[in-house]
């Protein structure tokens, strides 16, 4: 499953038009991106989140999602078709956004909790924190340790 595909890319970023049936760059390598980001998406995730996230049952997150995913594939396509990323000046003065950096900034905050996709299933009930014993205590011993012995 995939977060974004090749048209959700034309619809985000005026700079690519279209993409060929042949070339370098082709509608069905964009979706084998965007599938590819999409499985590093859940990768990142999916310790915190059950993956994939849908996009019925929680399309906020989804949304979320999808952008990233565009802003992943975006920063792949940029040096394969020339585009102007990164450090280049925008219209109005300004940096141009860095989206790679966007991205992995954006997925390290969803990872350490400090973003929240609202209407996705954790992963967990203890939110992305599970832990053999605790959540088995009744069947298991408790640890023994010993002094000035070799523990771990």
């Amino acid at each position: 499953m995939s977060y974004a595909t090749n048209t959700d890319l034309l619809a985000e970023f005026p700079a690519l038009t279209s993409f060929p049936s042949s070339g370098k760059v082709t509608a069905a390598s964009v979706d084998e991106f965007c599938t590819r980001a999409s499985n590093r998406i859940d990768a990142k995730i999916g310790g915190k989140y059950q993956t994939p996230v849908d996009s019925t049952a929680s399309p906020k997150s989804f949304s979320i999602l999808k952008e990233i995913c565009c802003w992943m594939v975006y920063a792949r396509l940029a040096p394969i078709m020339g585009l102007s990323t990164g450090e280049g000046k925008t219209s109005t003065g300004g940096k141009a956004p860095d989206y790679a950096k966007m991205a992995a900034d954006t997925l390290s905050e969803i990872q350490a909790g400090k973003m929240k996709l609202i209407d996705a299933n954790l992963a967990t009930a203890a939110d992305g924190v599970e832990s053999y014993t605790d959540d088995n205590s009744a069947t298991l011993q408790p640890p023994t340790f010993t002094r000035e012995g070799d523990n771990w």
